[in-house]
């Protein structure tokens, strides 16, 4: 009998944060992991970032989707 193989999905929280990225920094939460990806395939350039904030046992990823100077705006989710 074969047994089931393990897709090691699990339930995650993906619940998203009130604060802004600059709150959260501002309150003490520290960017542990950055990462940079823009691609100019088929449309005008898009920069996206990507930020893990942790503080106090807790994981946030952060992303800024095309920011400009003085205009940026963050989309937070918290992991656990």
């Amino acid at each position: 009998m074969a047994q089931d193989v393990d897709t090691y999905e699990r339930d995650t929280k993906w619940l998203p944060v009130t604060a802004s990225m600059t709150d959260l920094i501002n309150q003490g939460w520290r960017i542990v992991s950055f990462n940079n990806y823009e691609t100019e395939m088929f449309e005008q350039n898009n920069a996206s970032y990507t930020f893990i904030l942790f503080n106090d046992e807790t994981y946030i990823l952060c992303f800024l989707v095309d920011p400009a100077m003085f205009n940026a705006k963050s989309k937070c989710r918290a992991l656990n």
